[in-house]
C-alpha cells in the first residue's frame, strides 16, 4: 500500500470523531519510536470504536504526530515526518496486537567479568547447551550482560544452568536481571528489576530454569549475576545457555 497523504489522514480523523458517541476500548500492544529507543509504551488515546480499521488508528496517530505521510501494511503502521532531505526523517512504527512470542537473545553482544579459559560469554546466547560460558574461580561476584540491541517486551526468561552434585552449590545466590539503559558503570546493575532468583542448590546436571515475567517488562539488558560476593566455589557461573523472549 502506498503512502497516504495528509487529506487522508483528516478526511479519516474526521470520520472518527462522527463514531465518537459508540466509544469501545480497542487493546493495542505498543509503539516505537526512533527518537526513543529506549523506551516501549502504551498510549491512552487510541481505542474508540470496534469498528475502526488498524489502517485508520494508524492516520490517528500520524494525525497526532503532525506527520507528513503514513503507511499501514499488515499490521505494521510506518509514519513519517520527512526533513529537507529525503532520507532524513523521523519514523513511528506499530504493530496491532497478536500476542506472538520470539526468541531474541540468539547470538546478540555479550558483556562479563573475566571467564575460565576459553569458555566465554558468547557461547551463553549461541544456541548451543553443550557450550557455556564460565566465570573466573577469582572473581567473588561474576555477571554477564546481553545486550538484546533494541528494546523489547520481556515476557519470559529460561536459562540452563550446568550443576551436578560435586558443584552443586553453584547455583546458589544467582539472580536474573532486567534492564531498559544501560549499567552506569560495569556491574552496577541497582536500577535493574529482579525477574528470577535462585537461592539453593540444583542439583540437575542440565536443569532448565524459566520465569514469566508479568506484566512484561520492556528491556534491553539482560543480566546474569550473583546477588552478593561470595567465596570460592558459591561464586561461580557455569551458564550453558539463556533464551529471552518477547512479546509482539
Amino acid at each position: 500500500m502506498q503512502l497516504k497523504l495528509k487529506s487522508l489522514v483528516s478526511t479519516q480523523l474526521h470520520v472518527l470523531i462522527m463514531l465518537e458517541f459508540h466509544p469501545t476500548f480497542v487493546t493495542t500492544e505498543f509503539w516505537v519510536s526512533s527518537e526513543s529507543r529506549d523506551c516501549c509504551w502504551t498510549p491512552q488515546l487510541l481505542g474508540k470504536s470496534r469498528n475502526l480499521s488498524s489502517e485508520l488508528i494508524c492516520a490517528i496517530f500520524c494525525a497526532q504526530k503532525n506527520c507528513d505521510s503514513y503507511n499501514f501494511d499488515n499490521g505494521l503502521c510506518e509514519v513519517s515526518k520527512i526533513s529537507s532531505k529525503e532520507t532524513d526523517g523521523v519514523f513511528y512504527k506499530f504493530r496491532t496486537k497478536k500476542n506472538e512470542t520470539r526468541e531474541v537473545a540468539r547470538n546478540k553482544p555479550t558483556q562479563s567479568t573475566p571467564s575460565c579459559e576459553d569458555k566465554t560469554e558468547n557461547f551463553a546466547v549461541d544456541g548451543n547447551t553443550s557450550t557455556m560460558y564460565h566465570s573466573a574461580k577469582e572473581t567473588p561476584q561474576p555477571w554477564i550482560l546481553v545486550d538484546l540491541q533494541n528494546n523489547f517486551l520481556v515476557s519470559k526468561i529460561r536459562l540452563q544452568l550446568f550443576t551436578d552434585y560435586s558443584v552443586a552449590r553453584r547455583t546458589v545466590d544467582t539472580q536474573v536481571l532486567l534492564g531498559a539503559g544501560p549499567p552506569p558503570t560495569d556491574g552496577d546493575f541497582s536500577q535493574y528489576s529482579e525477574v528470577g532468583f535462585i537461592e539453593t542448590a540444583l542439583g540437575s546436571r542440565l536443569s532448565w530454569q524459566e520465569y514469566e515475567v508479568s506484566p512484561p517488562l520492556c528491556s534491553r539488558y539482560v543480566v546474569v549475576t550473583k546477588k552478593v560476593a561470595h567465596s570460592y566455589d558459591k561464586n561461580i557461573i557455569q551458564l550453558n545457555e539463556l533464551e529471552v523472549f518477547a512479546t509482539f
